[in-house]
C-alpha cells in the first residue's frame, strides 16, 4: 500500500520509521500534521496534510492516518500571491504616475511664467519704436519661443489690437 501512496523520494524515510516503531520507539509524528506529497493511480504527485494517530487496543497498536488534497488550497494561495503581487505592481504603478504628475506641475508652473514673460517681451519689443520693427529680429525672437516646450506651459493670451495700429 505504502509504495503506491508513497512518492520514491519518502519511501525510505518511511520504512524506516516503521522498523523505529517496530522495535518500541517512541513515534515522532503521531498527532502531529505533516505536509508532503502523495501519488495519484497515475504516478503524478499531488499535495497533502497528513495526519497520523496510534491507538492501543489489546496490547496491539493499530495507526490510522488520515490524509486530505491540499491541491486546491494550493492553488488558491498562489492564485492569492499572485493577485498580491499585481496589486503591489499597481500601486507602485500609481504612486509613479503621481509623483510624475507633481513633477509636471513644478516643472510647468516655472515654464508658464517664462512663456507669459517671454510673450511680453515680444510685445513690448514689437511696440512702434521698439527693437522688434526689424523682420528679422522679430522672426529670431518667434523662433526662440517656439523651441520652449508646450505641453502643460501655455502663454498666456496677448491682445493683437497694438500690433494692428
Amino acid at each position: 500500500m505504502a509504495d503506491m501512496i508513497i512518492p520514491a523520494r519518502y519511501r525510505e524515510a518511511h520504512r524506516h520509521g516503521l522498523r523505529r516503531l517496530s522495535q518500541g520507539a517512541s513515534p515522532r509524528l503521531i498527532g502531529k500534521r505533516i505536509e508532503l506529497f502523495a501519488l495519484r493511480a497515475d504516478g503524478s504527485e499531488f499535495p497533502i496534510a497528513l495526519f497520523i494517530s496510534l491507538i492501543q487496543h489489546g496490547g496491539a497498536r493499530y495507526y490510522t492516518t488520515l490524509i486530505a488534497d491540499l491541491s486546491e488550497q494550493k492553488r488558491s494561495a498562489d492564485e492569492l500571491a499572485r493577485q498580491c503581487e499585481a496589486m503591489r505592481q499597481s500601486e507602485k504603478l500609481s504612486t509613479m504616475g503621481a509623483l510624475l504628475a507633481n513633477v509636471a506641475h513644478e516643472l510647468n508652473n516655472p515654464l508658464a511664467i517664462l512663456m507669459g514673460r517671454a510673450a511680453l517681451l515680444e510685445d513690448r519689443l514689437a511696440e512702434p519704436g521698439g527693437r522688434l520693427q526689424d523682420p528679422r529680429r522679430r522672426r529670431t525672437l518667434r523662433q526662440d519661443r517656439a523651441h520652449l516646450p508646450r505641453h502643460g506651459a501655455q502663454a498666456p493670451h496677448r491682445k493683437e489690437e497694438h500690433r494692428h495700429q
